[in-house]
């Protein structure tokens, strides 16, 4: 349509402005993972973007034209260790990776966009346009979060915090626990967490040793909720200097292990709730975006996940970043520059779209054009290169398709943890 056309062009103009044809340094993750914002940068500004990587990944990497390319090792393990280390090596760079910066830009005219976990204001003597505040992380801890849903009235699980010691956690699981168990929460003493790795589902004494013991070795406290049974799932807003925007829902694919952990899955935009249900949880998002805009002046996404139970929503987090639901929600308008609308609010630059329109171009775009992915870390395989497999659902499983049977696609790749890791 003329419109969206026109639109896309207005915000395009505006985030060049932004870069004002400087040169770009892209950092934050494995190569095959930043590679993926080279064809809108070369769009928006002219000098061939720093692709600053932390490992290799495993999919499509970019071509000597696209982009100049240094990569760091990075540090296996899980989703945390990934991220910690990598945010370790932007904090104090490599002499590698220094003399990297400084021979691709000698004049000290490039921005650095960081990616969504960074929290300085510099690598290597240049600005940084994207990332978040110090303040705005701290908003990410379980055990404080309670106290922000309290002071906007939005109903929540009952919860106690107390310190990771048996006894204590013992005596508030008793009082909470409604007959599925509990579920134990950390708090951010080794800064925020997320991917479930510092929740527990605690439902047996044995378990809850292991729960204790883990806690005590990172967290000072631990908040305890009753468990809820429902769907996992979020709601994303944004805070604009003119107004907030609450997107749709977004079902989040979170799987029961055997050892009553939780595995983080994927992300859908297929599933819809109740239409009270969906407007409760976008009044949350509208809440929250308002509080957050106007007490630490927030700008930008940020996602309240929760889990949608017989008794409404109940949130269990906030997110204050670019989360990985935004990245589903923004499937539905693939040219739209999401990344950079987002850079541009945190650095304080305008956008060319205000609240109001970016909420109804996102929510009616994300409704018609519907995207879902799921993705399990296994430890059983090791691809070099990505393998895709055709497969169908059978029942309760799902096997390889035989012939041309209709069904989706299983991909295997390495994890972007290491290496090789994925994008």
């Amino acid at each position: 349509m003329s419109d969206g056309v026109e639109l896309l062009d207005r915000v395009n103009a505006h985030i060049k402005a932004m870069f004002d044809d400087r040169p770009v340094i892209v950092c934050g993750g494995p190569l095959a993972g930043l590679v993926r914002v080279v064809p809108q940068l070369r769009d928006l500004t002219s000098p061939r973007p720093l692709l600053l990587a932390s490992g290799i990944g495993t999919g499509p990497l970019p071509g000597k034209d696209d982009a100049v390319v240094h990569v760091m090792p990075s540090e296996t393990g899980d989703m945390m260790t990934s991220i910690r280390s990598m945010l370790a090596r932007l904090a104090d760079l490599p002499a590698e990776a220094l003399a990297a910066i400084e021979a691709y830009d000698p004049q000290r005219r490039a921005v650095v966009l960081p990616g969504a976990f960074f929290t300085g204001t510099e690598i290597a003597g240049r600005p940084v346009i994207e990332g978040r505040r110090p303040e705005w992380e701290a908003l990410e801890d379980k055990t404080t979060v309670d106290a922000l849903w309290d002071s906007l009235g939005i109903a929540r699980s009952p919860s106690q915090v107390v310190p990771p010691r048996t006894a204590d956690l013992d005596r508030a699981a008793r009082v909470l626990d409604t007959g599925a168990g509990t579920v134990w929460s950390g708090d951010a003493t080794e800064g925020f967490n997320g991917g479930a790795e510092y929740v527990r589902w605690v439902r047996s004494p044995d378990r809850a040793e292991e729960a204790a013991a883990f806690f005590a070795a990172h967290c000072r406290e631990v908040r305890v909720v009753p468990f809820c049974e429902g769907l996992p799932c979020s709601i994303h807003g944004f805070a604009f200097p003119d107004g907030v925007a609450a997107l749709r829902p977004v079902e989040m694919v979170v799987l029961r292990r055997f050892d009553d952990r939780f595995v983080y899955g994927g992300i859908s935009t297929h599933w819809d709730p109740p239409d009270l249900d969906r407007e409760a949880m976008r009044d949350v998002a509208r809440r929250t975006a308002m509080h957050l805009r106007d007490t630490v002046g927030y700008r930008g996404g940020f996602s309240v996940d929760g889990v949608l139970t017989s008794d409404g929503f109940l949130p269990t987090e906030l997110n204050t970043r670019f989360s990985g639901g935004l990245g589903a929600i923004s499937r539905g308008l693939p040219d739209f520059p999401l990344v950079f609308v987002q850079a541009a609010l945190v650095s304080g630059h305008d956008p060319g779209i205000g609240a109001a329109e970016f909420e109804r171009v996102l929510v009616d775009a994300a409704d018609e054009h519907r995207y879902g992915t799921g993705a399990s870390m296994v430890a059983a395989v090791a691809p070099t290169e990505t393998e895709t497999h055709p497969v169908v659902l059978d029942g309760d499983t799902v096997r390889f398709s035989a012939g041309a049977e209709a069904g989706g696609c299983a991909v295997v790749n390495n994890s972007g943890g290491g290496d090789s890791g994925a994008g």
